[in-house]
């Protein structure tokens, strides 16, 4: 994604329970800029290329994550055999990662 080290402040998985004031939400991976940005990651592995659908999974998520005013959040989307077409086409995630790429996809 390219963000440079001394812009992280945080990078964890999170989890937020549910309480009376928020919902309770799973984040597989998380990074907190100094910039006040959070990069909400969603890990998908899977035999088939991933579907549009991850794209309402996604936006439920970043709605239901309690964060300060004025931070802003960027779905990312990383995943192991490819996307579809139509994921592609809404252009919804700020950066879509294939770790095959990043790993060295062995054939």
């Amino acid at each position: 994604m390219g963000l440079p080290p001394a812009e992280v402040v945080n990078e964890n998985p999170f989890y937020q329970r549910k309480t009376a004031r928020h919902a309770g939400c799973q984040i597989d991976y998380m990074i907190h800029t100094k910039f006040d940005t959070l990069y909400v990651c969603e890990i998908k592995f899977s035999r088939n290329p991933i579907g549009s659908a991850v794209i309402r999974e996604m936006r439920s998520k970043i709605a239901a994550l309690s964060r300060l005013r004025g931070m802003s959040c960027r779905p990312v989307l990383i995943h192991v055999n490819g996307v579809s077409e139509d994921l592609k086409d809404a252009d919804y995630f700020a950066h879509i990662v294939d770790m095959g790429d990043l790993l060295g996809r062995v054939h």
